[in-house]
């Protein structure tokens, strides 16, 4: 929770233009013709540039665009620094942003809390506390706005590339990184019994549950001790919902690296 909670109270959003002399020059208005000019020959795109500039061959559109897109960038663009990572936004949705950081942090907690008797009252205490929540959400209020939010945000909070989603996702990615580092939590080793026990709960052998887990760790970069197995076996269980057994299978054998069929 301490994570979640730092990384939303300490995060700033830094425009590009704030660096650039040339960029500080212009007006208002300018900036705006420029951006909206730059967005257009985006959406003309490489075939009518291929008109101007000759055929795609030449690569001259493309390497044209390339450079649109960067100034684009430059003019309207920012980037969310926050002390587990940072990653670029538009300047221009700070409010929504912010709107969108504390929607993540809400899902993260009551997630964290949901054995709690009343979770969101909880996490609005929480962020009450930590300065995050105006203080027409604070009080009484606090928990209907939180249980209200996390409603809202429904399946846009598992959308790895929405603004909410990939937001929730960072916040939990940097903390499990973050633990892979500090804590030292001992591998399973290859001699326990437990392969057995959790081959057979997922329909395997003992030896393509063991392959399939170091390979899940493989790709991950983390370490196979007994909480990564557990994020593996939440994996497992729902590509078993949505594919069945067959797909579950499937999974298992690619993990483990068997020949493909």
């Amino acid at each position: 929770m301490l994570h979640v909670l730092v990384c939303t109270w300490d995060r700033r959003i830094h425009r590009h233009s704030d660096d650039v002399e040339a960029i500080r020059r212009l007006t208002t208005r300018e900036k705006a013709l420029l951006v909206g000019s730059l967005r257009l020959l985006r959406k003309l795109g490489e075939p009518w540039l291929a008109e101007l500039l000759g055929p795609p061959e030449s690569g001259r559109g493309r390497r044209f665009l390339g450079e649109a897109l960067e100034l684009e960038t430059m003019l309207s663009g920012a980037v969310v620094r926050t002390p587990a990572w940072q990653s670029g936004t538009h300047a221009g949705k700070r409010p929504r942003a912010e709107e969108n950081a504390i929607t993540a942090c809400i899902v993260c907690l009551l997630d964290a809390l949901k054995q709690h008797p009343k979770p969101a009252a909880a996490v609005s205490n929480i962020l009450e506390k930590a300065g995050l929540l105006r203080r027409s959400r604070g009080g009484a209020a606090g928990a209907k706005f939180v249980a209200k939010r996390a409603e809202r945000a429904g399946p846009k909070a598992k959308d790895r590339l929405g603004p909410v989603g990939n937001i929730v996702w960072l916040l939990r990615s940097t903390y499990i990184e973050l633990r892979e580092r500090l804590l030292e939590i001992s591998e399973i080793p290859d001699t326990s019994t437990m392969w057995a026990h959790r081959g057979r709960a997922w329909g395997t052998t003992a030896a393509r549950f063991r392959r399939a887990f170091h390979g899940y760790c493989r790709t991950r970069g983390w370490r196979a001790h007994t909480e990564t197995l557990s994020r593996f076996e939440d994996e497992l269980a729902v590509v078993q919902k949505h594919e069945g057994a067959a797909g579950l299978a499937q999974v298992l054998r690619n993990l483990a690296g068997d020949p493909i069929r």
